[in-house]
């Protein structure tokens, strides 16, 4: 467990977007969507940069637009203070690809983003699970899936109402806990992948999550946009995402 003060605001409606890799028509869909602008505060998840081309146009949107934002594995590829070294080919592809696209500043502004944030009304945000140890998932941390979610409670301390995580990609709510102390674990899904070169999967459509901090209420969105643009990229410059992907 680890403890801190909260930051004490008002009820709060969040817009909760993650895992974003890089896919700017994407984040603009889902920036564009309504509910945008209806949110108190937009929080970010970690992953905004990626092999789907557009790294520093997301960075900059996401430093734009949202109010707390945390990094995650990916994010983390081209800090200073990692020695990440890519071997698989899908990995040397984005690694290379992050390290043309983003400029200093942001890569800077990326790197001081923190690993955990706890914000209004004992909300925690993380990339990969909620202590500052495994938040990232820079170090083979497995994310928490659907079925799993009942296993955060013993991760967070007794103020924590709501524990918001990417990494898997699994869009999904659950209260978890006990009557008396119920928990909200929300994963928004991933905003930017999966997009396949090969046709396959969910390319197209953008995830993302709303949550009520005061009632403990969500909905989880989805919005359509272009892949094209995206889809074809991948395959003008000959990434290996056609056949994997990963969280």
């Amino acid at each position: 467990m680890f403890m801190c003060d909260w930051i004490n605001e008002q009820t709060m409606k969040l817009a909760v977007i993650a895992d974003i890799h890089g896919n700017a028509p994407a984040l603009e869909a889902v920036l564009d969507a309504p509910v945008m602008s209806e949110a108190d505060t937009v929080v970010c998840l970690g992953d905004i940069v990626g092999a789907l081309g557009s790294p520093g146009t997301c960075v900059s949107l996401v430093r734009q637009n949202a109010d707390h934002v945390v990094h995650g594995n990916h994010d983390s590829r081209v800090f200073d203070n990692r020695k990440f070294l890519p071997k698989r080919d899908v990995d040397v592809f984005e690694y290379e690809l992050i390290k043309e696209r983003l400029s200093a500043a942001n890569r800077t502004w990326l790197q001081d983003r923190p690993v955990i944030d706890k914000i209004m009304n004992g909300t925690v945000l993380a990339h990969c699970q909620p202590t500052p140890d495994r938040a990232t998932g820079v170090g083979g941390e497995p994310g928490v899936y659907p079925g799993s979610f009942e296993e955060i409670t013993d991760s967070v301390d007794d103020e924590t109402k709501i524990v918001l995580l990417g990494h898997t990609h699994c869009q999904h709510a659950e209260v978890v806990g006990s009557d008396d102390q119920p928990l909200l674990v929300c994963n928004p899904g991933a905003v930017g992948l999966p997009v396949r070169v090969d046709g396959n999967g969910d390319a197209g459509l953008a995830r993302y999550a709303v949550v009520e901090t005061d009632t403990m209420e969500w909905a989880l969105r989805s919005v359509q946009y272009d892949a094209t643009n995206v889809v074809e990229f991948l395959r003008a410059n000959g990434s290996p995402l056609g056949i994997a992907t990963e969280h």
